[in-house]
Formats: structure tokens, C-alpha cells, sequence
């Protein structure tokens, strides 16, 4: 992926904005401004939960689903 960091709060939110796909060396720019990815750090019973916020088109949204875990405890 090539992207960029849009937002970042310290302790906070995170949130990444997909510019496009490499492939074969070269950039794919078909998800270009249409993916973010938005971290989100709670505090649940003195642990802490790593929310994750897509905004995609559905494709995209697909493929990134195959990487995050329903729920992971560490």
C-alpha cells in the first residue's frame, strides 16, 4: 500500500489514508481517496482494545478484512 498518515493524536486516534496499491512496481491509484483506516485505542476493564474503522469501497474493504483478526488478545 502507499500511504499516508492523516491524522495522529498522541495516546489516540490514527488514521491512515490509502493513495494507492504497489503492484509489479508500480502504483495502482483505483482506491485512491476513497480508503481510510482509523485506529482507535480504548481502555475496556484496565486493558486496552485496538478499534479499527474502515471507511473503503466494498472491494477494498474485503481484501483489508482478510488482515484484521475479529478479536485478538495479547
Amino acid at each position: 500500500m502507499d500511504s499516508i498518515i492523516e491524522k495522529k493524536v498522541t495516546n489516540g486516534q490514527m488514521t491512515f489514508k490509502h493513495l494507492g496499491e504497489i503492484k509489479n512496481g508500480m502504483e495502482d491509484v483505483q482506491y485512491s481517496e476513497t480508503t481510510l483506516e482509523r485506529y482507535h485505542p480504548e481502555d475496556e476493564n484496565g486493558r486496552t482494545t485496538l478499534k479499527v474503522v474502515l471507511q473503503s469501497t466494498d472491494d477494498m474493504e474485503n481484501i483489508l478484512m482478510k488482515y484484521f483478526p475479529k478479536r485478538s488478545t495479547c
